[in-house]
C-alpha cells in the first residue's frame, strides 16, 4: 500500500505538531535546560523528523558510566516537579541483558496543573555505542524515512 502525498503531509503534520509540543513541554518544566547541559542529544522518532506519540529519546556519551552521576541527573529531573514516575536501570548490571550497554532513566511527565503525559527514555552510554545508535541514525533517516512514514501509516489505521 503506497502512501499517497495527502498521507504523508498529514503524518509529517503530526510529526512536526508534536515535536513543537515537545519543545514546548522541554522548556516550560525546565526538563529541557537539564538534559541539555547533562550533553544529553534527541535520537529516535524526535531526531528523524518520525513522531506519532508522545515519546522522546535521548542518549548521552560518557566515556565511563557512572552511577552516581546517572542518579543525580534524574534527581535535578525529579526536582522540577513535572515527573510523577522515575524507573531506572543499571543495564551494565542487569543479568537479563548480558549485552546491556546503559544506565536507563524511563520518565513519565506531565505539568504540575496536569495536561498531557509524556513518556522521555535518557540512556547514558559509552561513546563507542553512542557513536554507533547516532551513525545508525543519520543512516535510517536519510535512506528510510518513506518506508517510515509507511510503517506509521499502517500503525495509525490499525488503532
Amino acid at each position: 500500500m503506497q502512501l499517497t502525498s495527502d498521507e504523508a503531509t498529514r503524518l509529517l503534520a503530526l510529526d512536526e505538531g508534536l515535536r513543537a509540543e515537545a519543545d514546548r513541554m522541554l522548556a516550560e518544566s525546565g526538563l529541557g535546560a537539564i538534559i541539555r547541559e547533562a550533553g544529553c542529544e534527541a535520537v529516535g522518532s524526535y531526531a528523524m523528523r518520525t513522531m506519532t506519540w508522545r515519546d522522546l529519546d535521548f542518549e548521552r556519551p560518557e566515556e565511563s558510566p557512572d552511577w552516581d552521576r546517572h542518579w543525580a541527573l534524574g534527581t535535578r529531573l525529579a526536582r522540577t516537579g513535572w515527573l510523577w514516575r522515575l524507573s531506572c536501570v543499571d543495564a551494565f548490571r542487569d543479568p537479563r541483558d548480558p549485552e546491556g550497554h546503559s544506565l536507563y532513566w524511563g520518565l513519565r511527565a506531565c505539568s504540575p496543573q496536569g495536561g498531557l503525559t509524556w513518556k522521555l527514555d535518557l540512556h547514558t552510554t559509552p561513546p563507542e555505542a553512542f557513536a554507533r545508535g547516532m551513525a545508525d541514525q543519520e543512516k535510517w533517516l536519510h535512506q528510510t524515512q518513506q518506508a517510515l512514514l509507511e510503517i506509521l501509516k499502517q500503525v495509525l489505521h490499525s488503532k
